[in-house]
């Protein structure tokens, strides 16, 4: 009864950590939040979510720090483990994972690239901390040696544990370059119809090609052992628009599905996505066969 106790009390805290620290909760939909909160079908995390961030709504900032005593607020450059002579970190998010939240890195000189840094949600001592850094390390290069015959495809990025603008909690930090803001990024599956899909395809052959290696690794892995990457989070496998055309990006290769493991409508919706790309692949056969 202890245990489920400190776990009930664990997932609270949680919650109102990362919804109290970060205000994007409620400046998307504070009239969603509200409903949520008077739902009587709306499940108990989402009622949580809800709380905390009409609480942080209707509380103006200069009182809610003072009687958090700053525990909440958005911590400047400054306080990171980020040179701010070479970057500064934009206040807002420019997206947000299952397992993090993402904000740029705007470069202070012209020479540098922009990044992104993105800061996991999972917080604990140092050595869970050490052990979850462990991990995203593992499945990255778990992941980029299944695509390792495809250049470009998996991001470079490196990870290190320091502040976050959460609190200042420490936490671990995955550092990637930035591909551009959502205009240039489109979800593979989300973003782009299958016509549309196909005719972007036959138009790049060098993307094609990309493409399919992608389909047919993916393929490979999940015949093997029944692992494959995460393509249901939300512009995970991205299509980005460069100058020189777009390209086919894994932006999170960090999470590892086994497809016999997960609950049966993940499996079939990861199933779904499958089917998908074997359907994109047939039809560019078809067509190429009707081209010649």
């Amino acid at each position: 009864m202890k245990k489920d106790a400190r776990f009930y009390m664990n997932a609270v805290r949680s919650i109102a950590t990362e919804t109290l620290s970060d205000k994007n909760y409620t400046k998307k939909d504070i009239g969603g939040h509200i409903k949520d909160l008077v739902s009587l079908d709306q499940n108990p995390q989402r009622k949580a979510i809800a709380f905390f961030s009409v609480l942080r709504h209707f509380i103006p900032d200069e009182l809610f720090h003072r009687i958090t005593n700053g525990h909440f607020q958005h911590q400047g450059d400054t306080q990171l483990s980020i040179d701010p002579d070479l970057y500064s970190l934009q206040e807002e998010r420019v997206g947000e994972g299952e397992q993090c939240h993402v904000y740029k890195l705007l470069s202070q000189d012209p020479e540098r690239p922009s990044l992104v840094a993105k800061f996991e949600k999972k917080w604990g001592n140092l050595q869970f901390l050490l052990d979850r850094a462990k991990k995203v390390r593992s499945e990255y290069e778990e992941i980029r040696s299944w695509f390792e015959d495809i250049p470009d495809f998996i991001p470079e990025e490196f990870r290190f544990i320091g502040k976050t603008p959460f609190g200042g909690r420490k936490g671990v930090i995955v550092i990637q370059k930035f591909f551009g803001d959502s205009t240039k990024i489109k979800d593979l599956f989300r973003s782009v119809d299958k016509g549309s899909l196909l005719q972007t395809l036959q138009n790049n052959p060098s993307l094609e090609k990309t493409f399919r290696a992608f389909v047919q690794d993916t393929l490979s892995q999940l015949d093997k052992d029944g692992r494959m990457i995460d393509i249901l989070g939300k512009d995970n496998v991205a299509l980005i628009e460069d100058t020189d055309g777009p390209h086919l990006i894994l932006l999170d290769p960090h999470v590892i599905h086994n497809i016999n493991k997960v609950p049966k409508e993940i499996q079939k919706e990861l199933l779904g996505h499958i089917t998908y790309l074997q359907e994109i692949v047939e039809a560019l056969d078809t067509n190429k066969d009707t081209r010649l």
